[in-house]
């Protein structure tokens, strides 16, 4: 089994191929786009948490927003560096290699706000750590959004249910983590609920929003679903649209984003 960091660096010379030309990836970051642009004021100082190859980074460039990419893979930088080069951001992204674990390579940094996409927190067990790290670094009442793979994805789950694979269906509750691949290496990752996050930051963020994704249609790497029934998808992905805030169906996605609001000194957010 592979480090996190070096499946990254492999994964990185095939991601955008394999991985970012997906519809359901390209739905997924249609969503939280959309959601980084409602929260944050044009023009904002941002801080990316495990950029990867720069997707997200590259989009708020093209909005004006201004933008300090992280990644703990040197690969992934790299990819992300010669992107923002090619477009002509220079001025508006900046890369770094830095992982979210360790955040004092920008200690005095002030930011209005911090965002983590494609279930980027759920290479790290310890998401008290990552509070601790990322709080000092976003500004009072600035915001952190994150993507989340869940703890209990409903597809994924009733998926292997029907193939009568009981170990698998519910390898996400596994409290040691369990084994994912990134690319065609296999990682140990941890899942989470909205609530685990919340409480994780809860010393220093308040949970302002939930919202589940992928909660009746398949996760992005269900290709052979998504090419043979396009219509049933689009219809899936409208309920999902109409119940992904709804408290229950919130937390059975094969992720969640959550919007939580950095504490005012001596306060609540």
């Amino acid at each position: 089994m592979f480090s996190a960091q070096a499946a990254f660096d492999l994964a990185s010379r095939t991601y955008d191929e394999s991985f970012e030309s997906l519809p359901g990836t390209k739905r997924l970051r249609k969503i939280f786009s959309s959601l980084l642009s409602n929260t944050f004021v044009e023009g904002s100082s941002l801080l990316e948490l495990n950029c990867g190859t720069g997707t997200d980074a590259l989009m708020l460039g093209h909005k004006g927003y201004s933008v300090l990419a992280t990644d703990f893979s040197p690969a992934m930088i790299e990819a992300t560096r010669a992107k923002v080069h090619r477009e002509g951001l220079d001025n508006l992204i900046e890369t770094k290699e830095l992982s979210f674990l360790d955040l004092r390579g920008i200690s005095g940094s002030l930011f209005d706000g911090a965002y983590s996409d494609m279930g980027g927190l759920n290479c790290t067990s310890d998401l008290p750590l990552v509070a601790e790290q990322l709080a000092p670094v976003v500004k009072p009442g600035g915001y952190f959004v994150a993507s989340v793979m869940s703890d209990f994805c409903l597809w994924e789950t009733v998926s292997f249910l029907l193939r009568g694979n009981l170990q698998k269906a519910f390898r996400r509750a596994q409290t040691q983590g369990a084994i994912a691949s990134v690319g065609e290496q296999a990682i140990r990752v941890s899942y989470f609920s909205p609530g685990e996050v919340s409480r994780a930051f809860a010393p220093y963020f308040e949970v302002k929003k939930v919202i589940g994704l992928n909660i009746l249609t398949p996760p992005p790497t269900s290709i052979r679903f998504y090419k043979s029934f396009p219509q049933a998808m689009q219809a899936l992905e409208a309920l999902d649209d109409r119940i992904s805030t709804m408290p229950f169906f919130r937390r059975i996605g094969d992720h969640f984003c959550i919007l939580l609001q950095r504490s005012l000194p001596g306060g609540r957010a």
